[in-house]
């Protein structure tokens, strides 16, 4: 497996990559996505230089494909002391918190947030709690919805 350098590879390119590391883990695929619908952590340079890994090959059961994956506790690290604004750096802890990481309180995560960053964290959350295998999805405003529209009690 030759190791790749992720600073020379596109957000899509990354993210695609990453994918095919998480799939299969909740917590590290809406890590991922929330990440990469944010769009600035897979763009920066230090945080791909300080805590993502990538390869040519390995990340199929044939050992073909590129892959790239997150140290996320290295990430919660960088999180405490990199310069970015502080939604920035919010949606950074709350990937590694899906992820496992330890980042602080869901209320501390959850009060800076404007009305975009809160409906990505929603969807990373609703991912998280597996809820695209049940066929639901979500409002902002909280209701819940089978796959053909029909709201669910609660």
């Amino acid at each position: 497996m030759a190791s790749l350098d992720p600073t020379t590879l596109t957000s899509d390119q990354l993210t695609s990559m990453l994918n095919t590391w998480a799939k299969g883990s909740y917590g590290d695929e809406s890590a991922v996505n929330l990440l990469a619908a944010h769009g600035t952590w897979l763009a920066r340079h230090d945080f791909l230089r300080a805590c993502v890994d990538a390869a040519d090959d390995g990340g199929t059961s044939d050992g073909t494909a590129p892959m790239a994956w997150v140290d996320w506790d290295a990430a919660a690290r960088l999180a405490r002391t990199v310069p970015a604004s502080t939604s920035e750096v919010v949606i950074l802890r709350l990937a590694c918190a899906l992820a496992g990481a330890e980042t602080g309180t869901l209320r501390e995560l959850t009060s800076c947030l404007d009305t975009t960053n809160t409906a990505r964290m929603l969807d990373a959350l609703a991912h998280r709690a597996g809820w695209h295998e049940r066929g639901i999805r979500h409002t902002v405003d909280g209701h819940q919805f089978g796959a053909v529209g029909s709201a669910l009690s609660a």
